[in-house]
């Protein structure tokens, strides 16, 4: 099969349908986005390997307001797309967070924006020669959340073939000072090292090449900072980079990445830095994986991108055990908990919220892979949410706040919000009213090598307290 990266979501955590393409894309053709003060709806069209056309969408779209302006792109015999940018913030129905705007940049040109530019942006660049060829999607009536297929060589069919293709993508941050790069392509990452203190002050890491053969690349940057050395077991793989870059005092003309999460199939590492400016991420999807870096660095890291390996065999299914966490909130309501089989991987979460959190239902898979779904566990009000994870995508910690009903109920105290982060450097939420400042916070965190894999409650007419069950995957190292 030909080998293209799968990259993100970027988005909110709304979206009734999740929409993906089933035949690998080679080249991507036209593309029709129907806009207006968000993005309503994405159609595209592509070759594949086989030199066949496919047509993808309409995505998005299906409420009353289709967008008052809709525009198709039509892209040159030698034209591809090395570079999508947006925006992502609330509105109207979806006040988990919609794509407010697009811009797709070319080899010839710049498509865009589309939309109105409101909201946390985000932009994906492609290096060295690859493209932009396809996409998927969550969308309902906008387009809530989207994602890339990268060829990582625009070149010809038995390029984009080869094993050894790799996509090079990035980087984030001040493209200035002296540039990194490696010289040998790199097959699976080893180790990374991170030097920091306020910000990332260096960065080092190790790889294996297509012979088996290690290299040691870096430091890349300054001296100062504490060292973090993380090394990757036999069986895992880093699947996304999540941080943030900014202004710095000690470099005031030139940003710098003030921090840096990584993201395994097994656990998640930080932040390092202290963080501050503007977020950025690159969270890989089905079995690709992050196996090398490139960026730019002088006394300080500037600017960081990634090397994907579009496919690497997933692990196999570890031995697990569960440990139960919680529960926050207040001894409100009738008590909840998962009935066998116990679960082996969380699947869907869906949340009703409205001023707070009316209730929870969850799914997820045993291990004999049966799905089972529990609850909804509370109350009827509010709008409902659904989040679906990917095959290898999983929970890693929940924040929140449980404080009072309302003004006329003070002592009847309920959970008020829910934010959900994953190791796909995704976060969905907030649900409910903590945002604005709705009670005592609290955080549920999952496993430093594991996951939350479930949950259990007291809940009546809303949900008064939530607990989780996490899973430590100890065989992965």
């Amino acid at each position: 099969m030909a080998k293209v990266a799968k990259i993100g979501l970027w988005g909110g955590a709304g979206g009734s349908s999740h929409y993906d393409i089933e035949v690998a894309p080679r080249r991507l053709e036209s593309l029709i986005i129907s806009s207006g003060e968000v993005i309503y709806s994405l159609e595209f069209s592509y070759i594949d390997h086989s030199g066949q056309q496919h047509t993808s969408g309409t995505w998005g779209g299906y409420g009353p307001n289709k967008g008052n302006k809709r525009t198709k792109i039509q892209l040159g015999l030698i034209e591809y797309v090395t570079e999508v940018s947006g925006t992502i913030g609330p509105f109207d129905r979806a006040p988990a967070g919609v794509i407010t705007s697009l811009t797709f940049i070319t080899n010839k040109g710049s498509y865009g924006p589309f939309g109105e530019v409101r909201g946390t942006p985000f932009h994906i660049p492609v290096q060295d020669n690859g493209s932009i060829v396809g996409f998927f999607a969550r969308a309902g009536w906008y387009v809530d959340a989207f994602g890339i297929y990268v060829n990582p060589k625009q070149k010809t069919v038995e390029d984009d073939d080869d094993e050894d293709s790799l996509a090079k993508i990035g980087p984030w941050g001040w493209n200035g000072g002296s540039h990194r790069d490696i010289k040998v392509a790199p097959r699976r990452l080893e180790s990374v090292t991170i030097h920091s203190g306020n910000v990332i002050d260096s960065l080092e890491f190790s790889y294996s090449d297509r012979d088996g053969q290690k290299h040691s690349i870096g430091p890349w940057g300054g001296l100062g900072g504490t060292a973090y050395t993380i090394e990757l077991g036999p069986l895992e793989f880093l699947t996304g980079i999540c941080g943030t870059m900014g202004p710095f005092n000690e470099a005031p003309d030139r940003d710098v990445v003030t921090s840096l999460t990584l993201i395994t199939n097994a656990r998640r590492r930080g932040p390092f830095g202290r963080g501050g400016g503007s977020p950025f991420q690159i969270p890989m999807r089905g079995n690709g994986s992050i196996v090398g870096f490139f960026g730019c660095a002088d006394s300080f890291v500037h600017a960081i991108g990634v090397y994907a390996n579009p496919h690497l065999q997933e692990a196999p299914a570890p031995q697990t055990g569960l440990t139960r966490i919680g529960p926050w909130g207040r001894s409100g309501g009738e008590s909840h908990y998962v009935d066998a089989p116990e679960p082996h991987r969380l699947v869907s979460v869906t949340i009703r919220s409205g001023d707070v959190i009316d209730s929870i239902e969850f799914s997820y898979a045993d291990h004999d892979g049966s799905e089972q779904v529990v609850g909804p566990w509370g109350g009827p009000g509010g709008n409902a949410y659904k989040i679906e994870l990917m095959p290898l995508e999983s929970l890693q910690g929940i924040t929140g706040t449980f404080g009072p009903l309302d003004a006329a109920s003070p002592d009847t105290v309920v959970i008020t919000s829910l934010t959900f982060s994953t190791n796909q450097c995704l976060s969905y939420g907030p649900f409910g009213q903590g945002a604005g400042g709705g009670g005592t916070p609290f955080t549920a965190p999952g496993e430093s090598d594991g996951c939350i894999v479930g949950f259990f409650a007291r809940a009546g007419c809303y949900l008064d307290a939530l607990g989780v069950y996490t899973r430590t995957d100890a065989q992965l190292y």
